[in-house]
């Protein structure tokens, strides 16, 4: 099953942050320069996040978006002093922000931009630590799955066939 999903994971990962580099820099004008290093992270945050959201497809299913986005987006965006500062939101969001994956995307590129990248690193060990455990458990769904399905393929083939 890796074999399948990891090769396309790591494409968009790559490709993506190409894209909105392009929106950001050459379109619009918001970001000046900074490429490869925006770029290293945009890889690891989107497939942090492509890792996430097929883990939780694992486990839910098509129900899996409302999760994703729930996490990702409705408590990531508020937690990621990106919007909003932080002392204008919630105690919890403050916490948050330290652990989730959103919030440690804008950091990081806040701090490409802004800061010469000096605090990077604590926010691509949140980012890899959400994404080997993402895919830890999209490997161990996946292996479980197919025992499943090897072992109700095999239990068929046992039965006599009906007609």
């Amino acid at each position: 099953m890796p074999r399948r999903f990891l090769p396309i994971s790591v494409g968009w990962a790559v490709f993506m942050p190409i894209v909105l580099w392009v929106i950001a820099d050459p379109i619009t004008g918001a970001v000046d320069g900074h490429f490869l290093p925006l770029w290293g992270v945009g890889i690891v945050a989107t497939f942090t996040t492509s890792m996430f959201t097929l883990a939780l497809h694992r486990l839910f299913g098509l129900l899996s978006v409302i999760p994703a986005i729930g996490v990702l987006m409705f408590v990531g965006v508020p937690a990621s002093n990106g919007a909003m500062s932080m002392y204008m939101t919630p105690e919890v969001f403050r916490f948050l922000h330290g652990v989730l994956p959103m919030p440690a995307a804008v950091e990081s590129v806040r701090s490409i931009l802004y800061f010469g990248g000096d605090a990077v690193g604590p926010h691509l060990v949140t980012l890899a630590i959400w994404g080997a455990v993402s895919l830890l458990f999209v490997i161990v769904f996946g292996r479980i799955r197919g025992a499943r399905e090897t072992g109700a393929e095999s239990a068929e083939e046992r039965s006599p066939a009906t007609v």
